[in-house]
């Protein structure tokens, strides 16, 4: 679902170094989204450490694509300079650039070029996720070592919905809870 937005900030900030921090980040590998792919820890003492590493980055601007605390939390710890993100989950002060939920919910391709739009970077009305099949040897091991690290075994037949990012807008349009 970031692809769009994604590819948008490389093309608007051809010179820019973009980090894509994220527990499934590696995944993106080949997509040239990106300068560097970090997968996020898992344990709280290596995030710590993730964090005081990052901080020698002195990053001008994390984009929080992710709506959580920690996420949040985590552009404060490593000291990025703005912290832009949407307005949601206790977070407003930790935000610098802060951007309002829109009511009612959008398709998060949608609510991403919000944010990236928030930065003056056009995502696009017709956004659409373009995955582009990288054939390396490397990235299927990779694939592999997500999904084992994830619990899958190897061989498992595997199918992928998100059904909730296309559910909890309509529930909330319709006056239902969308959480």
């Amino acid at each position: 679902m970031a692809l769009p937005a994604l590819a948008a900030l490389r093309a608007s900030r051809a010179e820019a170094r973009i980090i894509v921090i994220g527990r499934w980040a590696p995944i993106l590998s080949g997509q040239g989204v990106a300068d560097i792919l970090l997968p996020y820890p898992r344990r709280l003492r290596e995030r710590l450490d993730f964090g005081r590493s990052l901080r020698k980055e002195g990053a001008d601007v994390a984009i929080l694509l992710a709506n959580s605390l920690e996420s949040a939390l985590a552009a404060w710890w490593w000291r990025a300079r703005r912290r832009l993100g949407f307005d949601t989950d206790g977070r407003r002060r930790l935000l610098t650039d802060i951007v309002p939920l829109p009511s009612p919910r959008r398709h998060q391709i949608d609510e991403y070029g919000l944010l990236l739009g928030a930065e003056g970077v056009d995502v696009g009305e017709d956004a659409i996720p373009a995955w582009r099949l990288v054939p390396e040897a490397s990235g299927d091991a990779e694939v592999d070592a997500l999904l084992t690290g994830a619990g899958v075994p190897a061989g498992a037949r595997i199918v992928a919905d998100n059904v909730w990012a296309v559910l909890k807008p309509v529930l909330q349009e319709n006056g239902r809870p969308g959480s």
